[in-house]
């Protein structure tokens, strides 16, 4: 078996935002968990945070 990637978006409108009350986003974090395919057991967890100025 060789590597496997995956590519998604997540598109938030801001339409969405301002009906929510957020009028500014400060920072993003978002964890990624990949697991084995075998098993299931829980291979590495990733995190990425991503700021806003």
């Amino acid at each position: 078996m060789g590597d496997r990637a995956e590519t998604d978006r997540l598109t938030i409108k801001d339409s969405d935002l301002k009906r929510a009350g957020i009028d500014k986003i400060y920072n993003i974090s978002v964890v990624f968990r990949v697991y084995n395919h075998d098993d299931w057991d829980d291979v590495t967890t990733n995190e990425m945070i991503m700021n806003f100025n």
